[in-house]
């Protein structure tokens, strides 16, 4: 015999599951294309032993391009990009400023329906899951690629339930 309350829960489970793929896909057919700043999550790593590091995605909730939570496991494209990884995290390290990476927008045809939004640029192989990223706090202002590895989280943030009342509108409470 099924639990009618567990039953409930299964379906509410499945429903919020459906709302976060809906607001992804909506992200990626709505964004437009603009830059995205990541920053190093966790502390200053050894990078000469595991390569690999973690970013964290800087929301902003006032854009509606920037209203993600997404964190995704990179490495130095090549040797040339991850000596000046490395480098940068040291430099930001002595510094004690913030690591923090900015997107450069590769390369599209406007007509071609896979325009480098943040999905598209994670996810789709037309550019090879690379992101070209500025060192922002970088001197120099390298610009180096990060392979994607992973991308353990991705959640575009729901918005829907932001209520606004118009000025307009009074609002009495009690008895009419």
């Amino acid at each position: 015999c099924m639990n009618p309350w567990q039953w409930n829960e299964s379906i509410f489970a499945i429903g919020e599951l459906f709302r976060r793929i809906v607001l992804n896909c909506i992200g990626r057919l709505k964004d437009a294309v603009v830059t995205h700043k990541f920053i190093l999550s966790g502390s200053f790593v050894d990078i000469s032993k595991d390569k690999s590091i973690y970013i964290e995605y800087l929301t902003g909730a006032d854009v509606p391009e920037h209203q993600y939570q997404v964190s995704v496991k990179v490495e130095g494209d090549c040797d040339a990009d991850q000596r000046t990884l490395s480098n940068y995290i040291n430099s930001c390290s002595i510094k004690d400023l913030p690591v923090v990476f900015e997107t450069v927008t590769p390369s599209y045809d406007d007509k071609d329906d896979n325009v480098p939004n943040l999905y598209n640029i994670l996810h789709l192989q037309d550019w090879k899951q690379k992101i070209c990223v500025k060192l922002v706090n970088d001197p120099d202002g390298n610009i180096i690629s990060l392979k994607v590895l992973d991308i353990p989280r991705y959640q575009r943030l729901d918005m829907s339930s932001t209520v606004t009342i118009r000025r307009s509108r009074r609002l009495y409470l009690g008895d009419s």
